[in-house]
């Protein structure tokens, strides 16, 4: 059954800080790549990545093949650094999604992340290791911004917790 959607202006956050490097930032790379595929060119794509200082690594561009592929490669390029700012880069993609031209009527904006400093909660078992409890779902939100509702979604990176199923 083949299915209809709206055009969309997307802005991905993604968390190259220390905390995402080996199999984090390779499952980072994955997802976004995977959700680069399913976009067309209809859609809009901005790639920011975060560490100490968010860096607009990807201006919102439309995902016609070439836009794909540089999009692609700038995912398959990311590397982690130390530093972790992540209200500065909300301020950022906020602003992408401000200043943009072409308006399609979905605008989200996805943020990939650990999210240690919100998400992970330290408690000690009977044998004094730690182990991490995260939430279970995604958070998402919505807020206006600029007279358009922006759907807002963060989803943190647990590997030890996941199945693989992109092989």
């Amino acid at each position: 059954m083949f299915m209809c959607r709206a055009p969309s202006d997307l802005v991905t956050i993604l968390d190259v800080s220390e905390s995402m490097s080996g199999a984090k930032l390779q499952m980072l790379k994955r997802v976004v790549g995977l959700l680069n595929s399913f976009l067309d060119s209809a859609d809009w794509l901005c790639i920011i990545a975060f560490a100490a200082t968010p860096k607009r690594l990807m201006p919102l561009r439309r995902m016609t093949a070439q836009g794909q592929g540089l999009a692609q490669s700038i995912i398959d390029r990311l590397v982690c650094s130390q530093g972790s700012s992540v209200c500065e880069t909300l301020k950022k993609d906020t602003k992408v999604l401000d200043e943009r031209r072409h308006k399609n009527t979905v605008a989200s904006i996805i943020l990939l992340s650990d999210s240690q400093d919100d998400s992970v909660q330290v408690n000690h078992n009977n044998n004094d290791k730690r182990t991490n409890q995260r939430r279970e779902s995604p958070q998402v939100s919505s807020t206006r911004f600029a007279h358009v509702e922006i759907l807002v979604c963060s989803f943190e990176f647990c590997p030890e917790l996941a199945v693989d199923t992109f092989s």
